[in-house]
């Protein structure tokens, strides 16, 4: 994409000519180089921080005239080869923000590390001959720009707003859809930053301070090729590191997706998390341990503290442990946190009517945030029950349906939803000793099985139990008293176990389909059909009815298997009046041949377990048994980070709301001064009437292109937001017009304190719309509308606010250098293609379905924090429950004093704790804080020790780790499920 350049004849070597093969660019003769090497000064050429005097004509005069005159008019700039390595390293670079977006609600800028990465390809490219030239200055000023604009500027708003409406819909958007929404909120920002330009970085001059650090490493880089290189090195020390930790730890994952299973389960035990993990149940407990306070090393975390700061990393680390140590505890103690149990369950029965069962003033009468749903998420389908279940509750779902499986699964939540069983049993002697069985390790009160409660005089269970333990309990007194709440204690213990029968038939392969690919079985028959090639054999579970039969048969027509399925209906309706089970097993399992099914209660003592897999040989005797020890060993429900985080972020999110909508409310300054200048930017004239300023209007970007971007933005999205989310076109046209206004104050704002409020943006927009969009009822239907335009609208100011902000930084770096601005706003808008593609797509492939968002895997602060705010607007705060009124009062609270102590007590502002960091505690994992922490550590201790290699090699080697741990794991999740997820992008499966 190289462009024309100025006619010879100007000051400064003569222009650059693609045509002449006789007129290469020879970096020796790039002016900076001849400004710093020729003359022997290496302050010849100095960056313009300081800025010009004058009035805003002579302003823009003296830059042309000092800055770009000799060098942007002169040099390369925009050519093919800095769009398409700025497009590369963007659309490489986006993957990390989008992986660590998911994990800790974070982003980075991608700027400076591109520039460090595309000097080192181009020099290493030009020393090995493979090029003739490295590139220019203003060619890598370039590159930066379309790689900032591919990085970061498509994909912010999909770990945020998008992310918090796939929650609040349960359900994904679709791939085209949002590949379309989010190209032109990309077009939005890029184009924003048009009128701004000219405005604050030419006439006011705003700093940008992030924009002089670019600026500056371009020109280190570039005047000094050794320290370039070296920064290069450490960054990829740094990716090679953290790629191959990622690596280590996914070991099993890795060696299963190429099949070598044995292997991966052989070298489970060898990998970081799992010493980590027994070192966590040793020193926390496994209690604790579900509330997130356990030990994890992630190298990706320790590189973000050193980015962070200890400020914000120490307030991370101790807000969290107030959190999820002491506050989650009590609170999942006092029932307020509502945990869900999920059981597979292929089908459910005929008749069975969950919805009116939940209903308000439904027999189970069940509260807002709790109840019984059926879900089919992907291949899974499974029973979910929210909160503990009473015995009441299990009887009403017991009696909708006779069906074996469905009562299996009801009964077996049941006990699992017990979390904590409290069972009265006053009168038991104070030195009272439970049996070793139950004791587990004695100085850790969260390992034991059973203990006595004296306080409240309460028998406490937090596991199921066997029935060894059972009776070792049962023996200590024999009380009627205290023999009944045994009984009870055992009712909410021992799982009862329903496994149906498997039968086999024998067929070596599968026969294939059109394109020779092995047929594919329904998705409604997951966990029904399965072919084992090894033995050659076609199995099915349980009962098998004539249109099932049917729709095997008519996947193909090939012979063989369609006698295979004719042998499998016949065998998987021909129940016996036996089966097969050796004779110790008596006494703990049972053959149910109405049902068709083994029954047992209770786990199977390992003795056993080892008699029963080696009784028989037989394929569907294995799965059998298989499927009914693995039933039989579930334990009480796990607090889940989603269970926990759905009460924890009404706290963190109104900290960081109101801290932020303070911070941006005390910079009412910068606000005022960017409506002063609104007029300015569109409004002045100039009287063209030299030469001179001809040239100088003609590489400044076009208004017409400002405004023509923005109409076909706004009919664009207008349109979208009308079909996809509902929303009407007036609002639509609001939103743009607010995103342009709250984007000014913005860019203002990053101009002056280099910090981009896009969280207060988005957060004003929803407080806008959630007046300007209520729900118009309160049915389900009119409050999931509400909150999905209400996220969506402040989806295009927070997208427009950031975006533009990131991008006018870039141009600052352009303005100092001396660049062609034109030039520099085409290879900005370049990158939005590539990255607009590359998020979005691994976006959908990330994010399947909502059941991965809040979850171990992508926490997903920022859509939970989107969400939260979404849900509180439409809904209304009236209808939220005590509990989470009493956190966003007191997170609400705690936003507010913070920063109004700062400003009380400015001395002492650097110890005050970060409303930031206090609030996001509340809404990731305790241990990103302590990872967090650690690496603010690593980085205050390194600063002090040698602040010279601190300041050349800590942001290199960090960036390096963050891009190298992100991008091996994405890498691992696309290569896991690879299959499924092509897929699902290229039929909408």
């Amino acid at each position: 994409m190289a462009t024309h350049n100025p006619p010879h004849g100007e000051s400064g070597p003569p222009p650059f000519d693609p045509n002449n093969p006789h007129h290469a660019y020879d970096p020796q003769q790039d002016p900076l180089h001849l400004a710093v090497h020729g003359s022997g000064d290496p302050d010849a050429y100095v960056l313009p921080v300081a800025g010009f005097k004058g009035t805003p004509d002579e302003v823009e005069r003296q830059w042309f005239e000092q800055c770009y005159t000799g060098r942007g008019d002169t040099m390369w700039q925009l050519t093919w080869r800095a769009v398409l390595m700025g497009s590369a390293l963007g659309g490489v670079l986006s993957l990390t923000n989008l992986y660590i977006g998911l994990k800790a609600g974070w982003g980075f800028g991608v700027a400076i590390t591109a520039c460090i990465l595309s000097y080192a390809i181009w020099t290493t490219l030009h020393r090995v001959r493979l090029v003739g030239t490295p590139m220019s200055i203003l060619e890598n000023n370039c590159m930066q720009s379309t790689a900032s604009s591919a990085g970061y500027s498509t994909g912010g708003t999909l770990v945020s707003a998008f992310a918090a409406y796939i929650l609040l819909n349960d359900s994904t958007i679709s791939y085209p859809v949002l590949l379309v929404w989010v190209f032109f909120l990309a077009l939005l920002g890029v184009t924003m930053a048009i009128p701004m330009k000219r405005q604050m970085i030419n006439v006011e001059q705003l700093r940008f301070p992030s924009g002089i650090a670019a600026a500056e490493t371009l020109k280190a880089l570039h005047t000094t090729g050794g320290k370039g290189m070296r920064s290069a090195r450490a960054l990829g020390l740094g990716a090679l590191f953290s790629g191959l930790f990622t690596l280590w730890n996914e070991l099993g994952t890795v060696l299963g997706v190429f099949g070598a299973k044995a292997i991966a389960a052989f070298t489970a035990g060898l990998t970081p998390s799992v010493w980590l993990e027994r070192l966590s149940a040793v020193a926390f407990g496994p209690v604790p341990m579900s509330f997130t306070t356990k030990l994890v090393l992630d190298p990706i975390f320790l590189a973000a503290g050193i980015f962070t700061g200890m400020r914000v990393c120490a307030s991370m680390l101790i807000s969290g442990t107030l959190c999820w140590a002491i506050f989650v505890p009590i609170m999942l103690a006092q029932g307020h946190i509502v945990l869900t149990t999920d059981e597979p369950l292929n089908a459910l029965p005929a008749g069975v009517n969950l919805v009116a069962l939940n209903e308000g003033d439904g027999p189970l009468k069940m509260p807002p945030d709790a109840g019984v749903k059926y879900r089919v998420e992907g291949d899974r389908r499974f029973i979910r029950w929210s909160s503990v279940m009473t015995p009441e509750q299990r009887d009403i779902l017991l009696a909708q349906s006779d069906d074996p499986e469905y009562r299996n699964a009801i009964a077996r939540i049941y006990v699992r939803s017990q979390y904590r069983a409290r069972i009265p049993a006053p009168g038991l002697p104070p030195n009272l000793q439970f049996p070793d069985i139950v004791q587990g390790q004695k100085w850790h009160r969260n390992a034991r099985a059973v203990w006595y409660d004296h306080g409240t005089g309460e028998l406490v269970s937090e596991k199921a139990l066997s029935r060894e333990q059972l009776a070792a309990v049962r023996a200590l007194n024999a009380a009627p008293e205290f023999q009944a709440a045994v009984d009870e204690l055992e009712a909410r213990s021992v799982l009862p176990v329903f496994a149906p029968r498997w039968s086999s038939t024998l067929l070596d392969e599968l026969p294939k389909d059109e394109q020779q690919r092995p047929i594919r079985f329904p998705r409604e028959f997951v966990n029904l059909v399965e072919h084992d090639m090894k033995e050659g054999q076609l199995l099915w579970r349980g009962r098998m009815s004539p249109e099932q039969a049917e729709i095997l048969k008519g996947l193909s027509a090939d012979e063989n298997y369609q006698a295979a399925v004719t042998a499998l209906f016949a065998g998987a309706n021909d129940i016996p009046a036996d089966f097969p089970l050796p004779a110790s097993a008596a006494d703990v399992i049972r053959w149910d041949s109405v049902a068709g099914g083994l029954r047992m209660r209770g786990p199977v003592p390992e003795t056993l377990a080892i008699e029963l897999t080696g009784f028989s040989p037989d394929p569907a005797y294995q799965r059998t048994i298989g499927a009914l020890l693995a039933a039989g060993t579930a334990g009480r429900a796990v607090a889940n980070f989603r269970d926990l985080v759905s009460l924890t972020l009404w706290a963190g999110t109104a900290c960081m709301v109101t801290s932020g909508l303070l911070s941006f409310g005390l910079q009412w300054r910068s606000a005022l001064r960017a409506f002063s200048g609104l007029g300015a930017m569109f409004l002045r004239r100039r009287k063209v009437q030299s030469d001179l300023e001809q040239r100088m209007a003609a590489i400044e970007t076009p208004a017409w292109w400002f405004f023509g971007a923005q109409l076909i933005a706004l009919i664009g999205l207008a349109w979208l937001a009308h079909d996809a989310f509902g929303m009407p076109y007036w609002q639509s046209i609001v939103a743009v017009v607010l995103a342009f206004l709250l984007a000014l104050v913005a860019c203002r704002v990053t101009g002056e304190t280099d910090t981009t409020p896009v969280g207060a943006m988005g957060k004003i927009t929803q407080l806008v719309y959630g007046g300007l969009a209520p729900a118009v009822d309160s049915t389900a239907a009119a409050t999931t509308r509400a909150m999905n335009i209400n996220l969506m609208a402040a989806n295009i100011t927070a997208a427009s606010a950031g975006g533009s902000a990131d991008l006018l930084t870039d141009l600052k770096s352009g303005y100092l250098l001396g660049a062609h601005p034109r030039r520099q706003f085409i290879a900005q808008f370049a990158g939005i293609f590539v990255g607009t593609f590359v998020t979005v797509t691994c976006f959908s492939a990330l994010v399947p379905s909502a059941s991965i968002l809040g979850s171990d895997t992508f926490p997903a602060p920022a859509a939970l924090t989107w969400a939260a705010v979404a849900e509180a607007l439409s809904v209304g705060l009236h209808k939220l429950s005590d509990v989470k009124i009493m956190c966003i009062a007191i997170g609400g609270g705690v936003g507010l004093i913070l920063p109004i102590l700062s400003i009380l007590m400015p001395k002492y502002a650097r110890f005050m704790p970060s409303a930031a960091g206090v609030g996001l505690a509340w809404t990731f994992h305790w241990y990103y804080s302590l990872m967090f922490f650690l690496g603010a550590t690593i980085g205050l201790f390194w600063q002090r020790k040698s602040p010279k290699s601190s300041e050349e090699f800590s942001f290199p080697l960090a960036a390096g780790v963050v891009a190298g741990g992100s991008l091996v794991g994405v890498a691992l999740i696309l290569l896991e499920n690879g299959p499924e997820i092509i897929t699902r992008l290229l039929y909408g499966g």
